[in-house]
C-alpha cells in the first residue's frame, strides 16, 4: 500500500466494519471446514507480494480498526535491497507488474507483522506461474517457501496465494491445490472473484481485488453479494 492510498484504505475498511466482521485467513478456512453452516457476514484482507508499506501503511490503519490480515511473500526476494540487488528484484518487479521499484519487506520486518498479528503465507519463492513449471519445480517453489517462512519467523506457513491466481492460466486447478495441501497448506487462494461459502473449499477461496482509492460505489459494486 503506497502513501497515497492510506485515506482510502481506510475508508474501505470503515464501509466493511459497517457492514460485516472482520476475521483472520485461520478462522475463514475454519468457517469453510465446518459441518456446521455459518451466518454472518465476513471479510478477510489479503496483501499479495511483500511490499514494506503493507508494514508502515497499512498495519497502523488495520490495527485502529482492529483487522485481521494476511500478507504473501515471494520468499527468494524477501530481504533484497533495492541498491545491492537490482538485478534480482529486477525480474520480480517486471512479472508482478509493478510501475517502478518499491522496497521489499526483509524478514525482521516480517517478525514484527507476525508479532502483531498479522499472517505471512507464501506467495511461491520466485513468484512464477505454476503452470510454467513442470511437477517437480513447481512443488519446489511450493515447498521451499513454506520452509523458508516457518524458518525465519518461527510459525506455522498454512496459507498460499498462487501468483496471479487464474484457474486453467496461471495454475491446474486439478493438480496444484492437491499438491499444495500434500505440503500441509491449509488453503490455495485465487483471484477469482465472488463470495466464499459454506462449504466451499479453502484449496479454491475466491478473492476480490479492490483498489485503495476506489470510492465507495466501487467498493459496494464488487462487494454487492456479501
Amino acid at each position: 500500500m503506497f502513501d497515497d492510498e492510506r485515506a482510502g484504505f481506510e475508508r474501505h475498511l470503515r464501509w466493511m466494519r459497517d457492514w460485516g466482521e472482520f476475521i483472520s485467513l485461520d478462522r475463514a478456512v475454519e468457517l469453510l471446514s465446518s459441518a456446521e453452516p455459518f451466518g454472518g457476514r465476513y471479510f478477510c484482507v489479503t496483501f499479495d507480494d511483500g511490499i514494506a508499506n503493507c508494514l508502515h501503511n497499512a498495519l497502523p490503519i488495520l490495527q485502529r480498526h482492529a483487522c485481521s490480515a494476511a500478507i504473501f511473500v515471494v520468499t527468494d526476494c524477501t530481504g533484497l535491497s533495492l541498491e545491492r540487488d537490482a538485478a534480482a528484484l529486477s525480474a520480480f518487479f517486471s512479472h508482478a507488474n509493478y510501475p517502478g521499484a518499491t522496497p521489499l519487506l526483509d524478514w525482521t520486518q516480517c517478525r514484527q507483522l507476525t508479532d502483531a498479528g498479522v499472517t505471512i503465507g507464501s506467495h511461491t519463492a520466485n513468484h512464477v506461474r505454476l503452470t510454467d513449471l513442470d511437477a517437480a519445480a513447481a512443488r519446489a517453489e511450493l515447498q521451499r517457501s513454506k520452509q523458508a517462512i516457518e524458518t525465519h519467523l518461527g510459525v506455522p506457513c498454512d496459507h498460499f496465494a498462487c501468483p496471479w491466481g487464474g484457474p486453467g492460466r496461471d495454475f491446474d486447478p486439478q493438480r496444484h491445490p492437491d499438491m499444495a495441501k500434500q505440503l500441509g497448506y491449509r488453503s490455495f487462494l485465487t483471484t477469482v472473484r465472488g463470495l466464499n461459502r459454506h462449504g466451499d473449499s479453502p484449496l479454491a477461496m475466491r478473492r476480490d481485488h479492490l483498489l485503495a482509492n476506489w470510492p465507495r460505489h466501487q467498493l459496494r459494486y464488487f462487494l454487492r453479494g456479501a
